[in-house]
């Protein structure tokens, strides 16, 4: 409608007809389309502090050096995105976290229960860990395929790497003497949320920082996250099919003194693993390489290692040390020497006994751990399977599929 023309009738005031123009709408009006992908802003770690403190969040900055030195672990994350997100888009299958222990291990995270929530006006969300993810302990944490409410992906970076280690003030991923002076300045019998000092210092997060802060730092004192390596929250298993596990040797990156190398034709893959190493014969675990397996056949699986050595002596430059789950490192060797072959024993106390190396294993994630032994030694892959699996040595088989 353009115009309305009001006419008086009969014994109606002629000055009420009135000629009355409507502005017409915009021929050429159109919806604003949302192509502008949504990204994260920030990243905290949040905790509760009494004594009317309440919930106080710690900035994670993309530096990868984040420590938090609060007790209890990492229990929830609060992470704001760029714009409004679709809630139907974020779940807890949308988080992929991974952690490394002390010792550079991964950390088996299959009883914490990832929670998600996205609060406040829909461009903040809250990651809730229950149990919370363990103390003196590296994490990475991921977040994909979520979208705003136009269906746009998130972009940019969606992944945080930080640490947890009660009594590390000075965030430098140790504790150590400088955590206690930085507690002793920040003493005080009621901490502010505005402070971050204070909110650091308060590490048993009883509202104050006090000498029960200072016992905690000396009861760590000496705990170092330093020289443990990032992790891979994309550390997904090797899925077995059938009773049979197939894994090839650099589906690991290599750590110190293994080297991908391709100048021995017959391998798979993209290359093989030699050990450059020292001898290490009672030194299990340098150099470790980690392989993640999901069985759902329980039963006795044998380990077989595409393996080549090329010493005169068939005894020597011909083993490494395995380890399964938190078992017990068992060198783990070979007897044919100037070819590629599967030829794999295992020599667990040194006696005349050389029994195949094979493992009781329930349903559900495992992690096979290779540690350097002998120098020179190559592994081009192994095969996971159990007793009665037909042609388990076959090399034309396909790595197994990745949960």
């Amino acid at each position: 409608i353009d115009k309305l023309i009001l006419h008086h009738g009969p014994g109606t005031p002629a000055e009420v007809q009135a000629d009355v123009q409507v502005a017409p709408a915009p021929t050429d009006a159109s919806e604003t389309v949302d192509n502008e992908s949504p990204t994260i802003l920030t990243w905290h770690s949040a905790k509760i502090h009494a004594r009317g403190v309440s919930e106080v969040l710690l900035d994670i900055p993309d530096t990868d050096v984040f420590c938090d030195p609060r007790s209890g672990g990492i229990s929830k994350l609060v992470v704001e995105f760029s714009e409004v997100m679709d809630v139907t888009s974020i779940a807890a299958a949308t988080v992929a976290v991974a952690g490394n222990d002390a010792n550079g291990l991964p950390i088996d995270l299959a009883g914490v229960t990832v929670t998600v929530q996205v609060s406040g006006d829909g461009s903040q969300c809250e990651i809730t860990f229950s149990p919370a993810l363990p103390d003196y302990a590296r994490y990475a944490v991921h977040i994909a395929d979520v979208t705003d409410l136009a269906g746009n992906a998130l972009a940019g970076d969606s992944d945080r790497i930080f640490s947890a280690l009660e009594g590390d003030i000075f965030q430098d991923l140790r504790v150590n003497v400088a955590d206690l002076s930085l507690v002793r300045l920040q003493r005080t019998s009621l901490i502010s949320s505005d402070d971050e000092a204070q909110v650091r210092a308060d590490i048993t997060r009883d509202g104050r920082v006090n000498v029960t802060d200072l016992s905690l730092i000396r009861a760590n004192r000496g705990r170092s996250l330093r020289d443990i390596g990032d992790p891979d929250p994309h550390f997904h298993p090797f899925l077995e099919r059938d009773g049979m596990v197939v894994v090839e040797i650099e589906s690991a990156p290599p750590t110190d003194g293994w080297r991908l190398e391709t100048n021995l034709v017959g391998y798979s893959g993209e290359g093989y693993y030699t050990w450059r190493g020292p001898n290490l014969f009672n030194r299990p675990g340098t150099g470790m390489l980690a392989y993640p397996v999901r069985i759902t056949k329980p039963g006795r699986y044998r380990l077989s290692l595409h393996n080549r050595h090329d010493d005169p002596d068939y005894s020597k430059s011909n083993d490494v040390f395995v380890r399964v789950d938190d078992g017990l490192w068992i060198k783990v060797f070979s007897h044919q020497r100037g070819r590629w072959n599967w030829d794999t024993k295992q020599d667990p106390d040194e006696t005349t006994a050389k029994p195949p190396a094979i493992y009781e294993l329930a349903a559900g994630d495992h992690v096979l751990y290779i540690s350097g032994r002998s120098a020179d030694f190559s592994i081009d892959r192994f095969h996971l399977y159990l007793l009665d699996v037909p042609d388990p040595m076959n090399l034309a088989l396909p790595q197994s599929p990745r949960g």
